[in-house]
């Protein structure tokens, strides 16, 4: 087709078929329409479907029919979605981590910001004088969370590394797996699994995802004798260096802030990812909170039960051939008590002057908990959630500061899920 308007005449026309252009002796052709019109009201319509079809309108975009009549000059206006969107963070809308926010690209600073009110916009109270973020399946390294006074933005956790704890550990690669290599001093303990979806970072620009690991401490054989880990990697194709140091970036993390001056109001918090590369070339966080912390005043019993729910079903056929289908992730849940009785006659009355709990021995700090009303203030936590509508973080533990900011990347030492 040609549009020539130029001067002095126009030599427009539609053309199809064998073309003086053609390269071939060969030519077929098999025409089924062939139309043109320069007045978009003389296109011919389509057939607009039924629920449980669709009609394409352009990209990525499908209609169908739902009822009444569709009339010449009807406008629609189509708002866009997005499939890893910033919605996926927000717990009311999207609680399952396995519903993620990405970004399209990596290697750049990232920031995402929330106001702590949301009608006004203005300073408020954050709550407690404890104060957390969690982060579950992300895939970078390097972050921070700041907070803002009205004016400018400051640190609340220290600039932190999901790598913290697992960083320059000497390895020894064999083909797809990874070893403490001899030289290697100690790390945490690191449990069956707990690493999966997490990131090794071989150097030199190899970063390679990890799809299984074993449990134990990442010494090696000259330092030590222990029970030691072994990691799987995914991608890797035979450029990596078979021994040096790496750094191994969980894949998840909390970080709890123990606040030094009460009455310390905020405008909101952000989020700053910090420029880096990824082993899949996107930011990535399947679950985020950030928030206070409700803690028990009154310690739970020690014989708490943990366990894990397994999502896989079993059928078995008449020929007692037997079939398994995997439904989902496993689910971890704990169970808590109090075996023994809790006073709570300090709490109440007219002139009540209760037992409390500080989270820091920092001069200044206020205390964050009382020490009697564990069940009392549960109960406002299972209505503030509206029972299991809203997720949780559990936070087993978190040490008495100072120092006033502990980081965590143990699933022992959280659990994100619902009451």
């Amino acid at each position: 087709m040609t549009n020539n308007t130029g001067s002095p005449a126009g030599s427009n026309d539609f053309r199809w078929g064998h073309l003086a252009g053609a390269t071939t002796t060969s030519k077929t052709s098999y025409w089924y329409l062939a139309s043109y019109t320069s007045d978009p009201d003389e296109l011919t319509g389509i057939p607009v479907t039924g629920p449980g079809g669709r009609a394409y309108l352009g990209r990525y975009v499908y209609a169908h029919g739902v009822s009444g009549y569709a009339h010449s000059g009807d406008d629609y206006t189509i708002s866009a979605e997005y499939r890893y969107g910033i919605r996926n963070l927000d717990p009311r809308i999207e609680p399952s981590p396995q519903r993620t926010w990405r970004t399209t690209a990596d290697s750049n600073l990232t920031e995402i910001a929330w106001r702590i009110d949301e009608d006004l916009g203005a300073l408020a109270a954050p709550g407690n004088e404890l104060l957390f973020i969690y982060l579950q399946g992300c895939n970078f390294d390097e972050w921070v969370l700041k907070v803002h006074n009205g004016s400018t933005w400051s640190n609340l956790t220290p600039v932190t590394r999901n790598s913290a704890g697992f960083q320059s550990l000497p390895f020894t690669r064999a083909a797809s797996t990874i070893i403490p290599a001899g030289s290697a001093t100690g790390s945490r303990y690191i449990a069956f699994n707990e690493l999966v979806g997490g990131t090794v970072d071989l150097g030199g620009g190899k970063l390679r995802k990890i799809v299984r690991n074993t449990e134990g401490i990442w010494k090696g054989a000259s330092v030590g004798a222990t029970k030691r880990p072994t990691i799987w990697l995914a991608g890797v194709d035979g450029t990596e260096a078979t021994s040096g140091n790496c750094d191994i970036w969980a894949p998840r993390m909390y970080c709890a802030v123990m606040r030094t001056s009460p009455g310390t109001i905020y405008r909101g918090y952000k989020l700053t990812i910090s420029n880096q590369a990824t082993a899949d070339g996107y930011y990535e966080i399947g679950a985020l909170a950030i928030g206070w912390v409700q803690p028990f005043g009154y310690d739970n019993s020690a014989d708490r039960e943990l366990s894990t729910e397994l999502r896989t079903q079993i059928t078995e056929a008449g020929s007692g051939i037997r079939f398994s289908r995997v439904d989902g992730l496993p689910r971890r849940a704990v169970a808590l008590r109090w075996s023994t009785l809790i006073p709570t006659a300090d709490w109440q009355g007219l002139t009540p002057d209760p037992a409390y709990r500080l989270a820091t021995d920092t001069a200044g700090a206020d205390p964050v908990a009382l020490r009697h009303d564990a069940l009392e203030m549960l109960e406002g936590v299972l209505r503030e959630t509206e029972g299991a509508h809203v997720p949780i973080v559990y936070l087993p533990r978190i040490t008495k500061g100072s120092p006033d900011t502990e980081c965590s990347s143990s699933p022992a030492r959280s659990l994100y899920g619902r009451i």
